[in-house]
């Protein structure tokens, strides 16, 4: 399981799949969809995920 940062969360909802792969290293299934837990929670922590400050 690869955690997805906003960037790639942004990503997803853009349908972008090369890019996606590129940032998490991971392969997505055809469609590309949110992964089944995701769905319709990931703008909400795409949204957590941009307020909370970068670790170091």
């Amino acid at each position: 399981m690869v955690p997805l940062t906003a960037d790639a969360l942004d990503t997803l909802l853009a349908k972008d799949r090369a890019r996606l792969e590129a940032l998490t290293g991971a392969d997505f299934t055809e469609p590309l969809l949110a992964p089944p837990l995701m769905q319709g929670t990931y703008h909400v922590v795409a949204a957590l995920d941009q307020r909370r400050p970068a670790a170091v």
